[in-house]
């Protein structure tokens, strides 16, 4: 691998063909902005930057977060959303250029790339769609030209250019002296390509590499990519109820013989391991489930993680929290940023935030952890010891402490330390009065 390499990914096109006010890099494919796809697959260790036009940032930032940005200034081709950048970019031995708009570039074609020891290489693919790609002029197996759609009256290969381009510091700053386009007087990128300056080539599979410029294009694509994906995920055993129903990325993972059931999301940099379940209308993003899990309907889990044979759902809500192995979390159960260790049980309609519950804890209905001030900047933590019983309705006012083995009777209000293997129980006295008979008029 060159030493120092950066990943610019141009994003500054104006997309006209997809009549959208919207950037087409933020035209969302399979749920997610198709920027979003690519950046999933970019390796986190290597700086990455989106090439953008400045009055843009809002909106990308809207939709995609923070990120390294650059800008273009003038939106006169691609060679020039890198030669603007060039002063900054210099700091770098080699530049991996992406397009924004070719969402699915496999992340080991990228490692690919980054990890050649080689200084400037173009990717080319095998496509039965001439009119819209650049051809790749080769001599002494050096790509010398890439001659495009509009200029060609032959074939001169069987390559097409990817839109992916590794690039040296030295190619990186003659960027500045390519000449426009006669016809539409834009700055070129392919223009860098000649004899003079030669490029390594990478051959890579097409199904992957398109670019996306059209609404029709778009959903051409997707239909291809669910192809795809169903025949390579069924060819390893993982089982579909309904595939079409099934919105799933590209990037997320899924183990032999787990079973995906019908109008299931499938999102971000999701994992699933071996012998699995995902019940009906269940909502995943960003999560890792283990071997053996039961997700039962409708339960939505973001940015957590599943030990293995623990069962959530149905109904159930999961946000930055743990769960692990043999654990359940039931029906209407909320988990928010908490830690839930093996063998606990809360399966029914409780709320634990900022918690962590022990091993083998059991936690009734109705339980609800309290830790919310407005006047503290900060939630406190709520523990529950292990083995200890949380009995109906108990709320636990954070930084409540229940040590192992403990007891809760139901309603108790839990506000302080509760010592191991005791009985807590806080009820008021009942009061009951006699009332006066109603009197019924006829």
């Amino acid at each position: 691998m060159i030493q120092n390499t950066a990943i610019i990914i141009l994003a500054a096109g104006s997309g006209s063909r997809f009549s959208s006010s919207i950037p087409k890099p933020l035209v969302p494919i399979f749920g997610m902005p198709m920027i979003q796809h690519l950046l999933n697959n970019c390796p986190p260790d290597i700086d990455s930057y989106i090439v953008i036009q400045k009055e843009q940032e809002k909106r990308f930032f809207s939709k995609i977060g923070k990120q390294n940005y650059l800008y273009q200034k003038s939106i006169s081709g691609t060679a020039r959303a890198i030669s603007e950048n060039e002063h900054f970019l210099s700091k770098y031995d080699a530049c991996l250029i992406l397009n924004g708009d070719a969402p699915f570039i496999p992340s080991s074609l990228i490692a690919q790339c980054l990890n050649s020891p080689k200084k400037n290489i173009l990717v080319g693919f095998k496509t039965g769609i001439k009119n819209q790609y650049g051809q790749i002029q080769i001599h002494n197996n050096e790509a010398i030209k890439i001659v495009e759609a509009s200029d060609r009256t032959e074939d001169v290969s069987d390559l097409f250019y990817s839109g992916i381009m590794k690039l040296s510091k030295k190619y990186l700053a003659e960027l500045k002296d390519i000449r426009p386009s006669p016809k539409t007087k834009e700055y070129y990128i392919t223009n860098i390509v000649s004899e003079s300056t030669p490029f390594d080539l990478e051959v890579a599979p097409e199904a992957y590499l398109h670019g996306i410029n059209t609404q029709d294009e778009l959903k051409q694509y997707e239909k291809l990519i669910r192809q795809n994906l169903y025949h390579t995920l069924t060819q390893k055993g993982i089982l579909f109820s309904d595939f079409d129903s099934t919105l799933l990325h590209p990037g997320v993972i899924i183990g032999q013989d787990t079973l995906i059931s019908s109008h299931v999301s499938l999102t971000g940099k999701t994992s699933i391991g071996r012998n699995s379940s995902i019940g009906q209308g269940s909502v995943i993003h960003d999560t890792h489930i283990a071997d053996n899990c039961t997700i039962l309907p409708y339960s939505i889990l973001t940015k957590s993680s599943i030990g293995a044979y623990s069962t959530t759902g149905p109904f159930a809500h999961i946000i930055e929290s743990t769960i692990s192995h043999n654990a359940y979390i039931g029906n209407y159960v909320e988990v928010k940023r908490s830690r839930i260790e093996s063998g606990v049980k809360a399966k029914h309609l409780s709320y634990l935030g900022d918690a962590y519950i022990d091993k083998n804890a059991n936690i009734s209905a109705g339980v609800i952890t309290c830790n919310y001030a407005p006047w503290k900047p900060h939630k406190m933590i709520s523990y529950v010891g292990t083995g200890a019983f949380v009995g109906a309705g108990c709320l636990l006012i954070a930084p409540a402490h229940i040590g192992e083995q403990a007891i809760c009777a139901a309603g108790t209000v839990i506000t302080e330390y509760l010592l191991p293997n005791s009985f807590a129980i806080t009820r008021p006295k009942l009061v009951t009065k006699l009332r006066q008979p109603r009197t019924t008029h006829v």
